[in-house]
């Protein structure tokens, strides 16, 4: 069948998917159209243009508890009766999605997961979200995750290699890496980006910065992000010594300036599907050191290569940051490595491996 009309049900509009939607939905051999359920959540922040594809914002009903956020989108319904998809990509599992997937199964349709979970995020569902995932996974056609470690979750549910496609997550990598410097020229030795919550284990930041205040002198830290834990995670840092630079949250197209300008990343993560921000440090020439539960880890931030992965362990990073701070050819040979290895993850390489998966089928 050619020119399939595909229906991609998503939370909100992301900065790293806006290209990768549009680079689709110019392919002539597919009719795309992307539902969201809402136009932003309550925490984020980002600013994006008009998505330049076919799309439909549902009507918005959403319960926020923490970090979820709950979608109750049933005009969903009516738009796919409106738009008679030929295939469904479902973008998790909340209500919207669960009646594409039900639209789908009761009209001979096909149906796609496309999730970033992993092994680790997967631990903590209940039984009986892995029943549903299992009835779901065993009634779809194909499977599309962003990573190794999603691969590896979907084959744990028994699902073929060739049913499974990657579309990485990606940045405008050039953006980054024309600003690249060379170590001696970078303002910030530290860097911290990301939500102020527990997960991305702020309190553990402040620790390895205050070990490092009593080996380095004069210590230089910035820190972008918002959340929760924003005046604890402030006062706990200020308590260090360090020199600390609060730039708050910042759009997509001051990144490139602040992360070229930082000598290390320290990116640490209690659970992270993937981690976006690795890419931007990457691409910026800057090394990071994440943990074993990102799922960036030995896939982008490769060890002794391209960074570190080490365990949350506060010795070992302040070991592994003042290697790094020492400028060597280590660093150089990380920082070259870095921008090398991200340039393969990109928004047409991302749009090619959904693409691949909708004319498998």
């Amino acid at each position: 069948m050619k020119n399939k009309k595909v229906a991609i049900i998503s939370n909100i509009p992301a900065p790293y998917r806006e290209n990768v939607y549009s680079i689709l939905s110019k392919n002539p051999e597919i009719n795309l159209k992307v539902f969201y359920c809402k136009k932003i959540e309550s925490d984020r922040k980002w600013e994006l243009n008009k998505p330049k594809y076919n799309h439909s914002f549902l009507k918005s009903f959403t319960i926020n508890y923490g970090e979820m956020h709950l979608h109750f989108n049933v005009s969903i319904l009516s738009a796919l009766r409106k738009f008679k998809p030929d295939v469904i990509i479902t973008n998790g599992f909340a209500l919207p999605m669960l009646i594409g997937f039900l639209y789908s199964f009761f009209n001979n349709k096909s149906h796609g997961s496309f999730i970033d979970g992993t092994l680790i995020t997967e631990k903590k569902l209940s039984f009986i979200h892995k029943i549903v995932r299992r009835f779901i996974y065993s009634r779809s056609k194909i499977f599309i995750g962003p990573s190794n470690q999603t691969i590896k979750l979907f084959k744990s549910y028994g699902i073929s290699s060739h049913q499974i496609f990657k579309s990485c997550l990606a940045i405008d990598n050039e953006k980054f890496i024309r600003q690249k410097k060379s170590f001696d020229q970078k303002k910030y030795d530290l860097l911290f980006s990301g939500q102020f919550i527990d997960r991305k284990c702020p309190f553990f930041f402040t620790e390895v910065v205050n070990e490092l205040t009593k080996i380095k002198k004069n210590l230089k830290v910035v820190v972008l992000g918002s959340g929760i834990l924003e005046k604890k995670f402030k006062k706990s840092l200020e308590k260090t010594g360090a020199d600390i630079y609060f730039k708050g949250f910042m759009q997509q197209s001051d990144l490139p300036n602040i992360f070229s300008n930082s000598k290390v990343f320290l990116m640490p993560t209690k659970e992270d599907c993937w981690g976006v921000v690795a890419n931007e440090s990457l691409a910026a020439g800057t090394p990071v050191i994440t943990t074993p539960f990102a799922g960036v880890a030995g896939e982008l931030i490769i060890n002794n290569e391209t960074g570190f992965v080490v365990d949350l362990n506060s010795k070992d990073w302040v070991e592994k940051t003042l290697i790094l701070l020492e400028g060597n050819q280590l660093y150089n040979e990380m920082s070259n490595k870095g921008v090398a290895l991200v340039k393969e993850y990109n928004y047409n390489s991302a749009s090619d491996g959904i693409l691949k998966s909708i004319l498998s089928l």
